[in-house]
């Protein structure tokens, strides 16, 4: 129902609508689960469908200026279907991204191949530095994308330190872990390839990939930043859902430099530390195996 969405951000959207298409109306709204940061789903309007997500301003600080960066980095190279922003902002205490509905069709025949070639494409687009020229979020966490010229600088200092900290801050890990890692640091300038930054979406699980009107693939909800694609390839494997088409086609597109497989779980570290500080202490016995096994 229309009365679920509050009325500045109706107010708000109806009068950005309003810019482009003046006898819009807005004429319902219906929530879309799997999120638990935000309230989100479908507007419908006289002027089509939208998807409409918004939160409490204060509680996540610029969120969906964040979100709109990246959604537009990632649509920029036009490789992948990735859905228009139309606009964000902040409607008294809240704050919104209204962007186009995704219509879900059956799946295309080569759905996972098309994704590992879009992928790889997108990948290809570098910059001079990994990082971004602004923070963001993953999930509810910030996400810390201070540029360096360096990926194994990037990786200790922007992905894993933050994270540690936050969780040994929150009690989450006794000071031993943070012994464990320093102990690992050193150790990975050896261990960890190099490459140009790649262009990742950030946050690829399953539930970040959707299918959209042609049947392909199209990718919402990013962390976006210049990085390693090692990163992203681990991603995908910690949670599973990703079809063994997939990784072939990215693989015949892109092949990962030798070795991958000896360094797939440095990278998990992580998204394992994202969800030790979102989701508690059921993910501490992967992160100290991986400790273990590089000790």
């Amino acid at each position: 129902m229309l009365t679920e969405v509050p009325s500045e951000v109706q107010q708000a959207v109806s009068a950005f609508l309003q810019t482009t298409m003046p006898s819009v109306a807005l004429k319902d709204f219906s929530f879309v689960s799997g999120g638990c940061i935000n309230s989100a789903g479908k507007l419908k309007t006289t002027a089509g469908d939208f998807f409409l997500k918004w939160n409490l301003a204060g509680k996540y600080p610029r969120m969906f200026e964040n979100e709109r960066s990246g959604l537009q980095h990632l649509r920029q190279p036009a490789v992948i279907d990735i859905p228009e922003v139309l606009t964000a902002g902040q409607a008294g205490s809240f704050q919104f991204i209204l962007m186009e509905f995704i219509a879900k069709a059956p799946i295309a025949k080569r759905y996972w191949e098309m994704l590992g070639e879009r992928l790889a494409q997108l990948h290809r687009v570098t910059a001079a530095r990994f990082g971004l020229d602004h923070d963001n979020y993953i999930g509810s966490l910030p996400q810390s994308n201070a540029q360096h010229d360096a990926w194994i600088d990037f990786f200790i200092h922007e992905r894993l330190g933050p994270q540690l900290q936050l969780a040994y801050n929150t009690h989450r890990i006794d000071p031993s872990w943070l012994h464990a890692f320093e102990g690992l640091y050193p150790k990975l300038r050896s261990l960890l390839s190099d490459e140009k930054p790649a262009l990742l979406h950030g946050d690829l699980w399953s539930g970040n990939l959707m299918v959209n009107e042609k049947g392909e693939p199209c990718l919402v909800d990013p962390a976006v930043y210049f990085g390693h694609r090692e990163m992203e390839w681990a991603m995908t494997k910690l949670f599973g859902g990703f079809h063994e088409a997939f990784y072939a086609s990215y693989h015949q597109a892109f092949p990962l430099q030798p070795g991958y497989d000896d360094r797939e779980d440095i990278y998990t570290l992580y998204p394992l530390l994202v969800h030790l500080n979102l989701f508690g202490a059921s993910y501490k016995l992967s992160l100290d195996s991986i400790l273990r096994k590089y000790s």
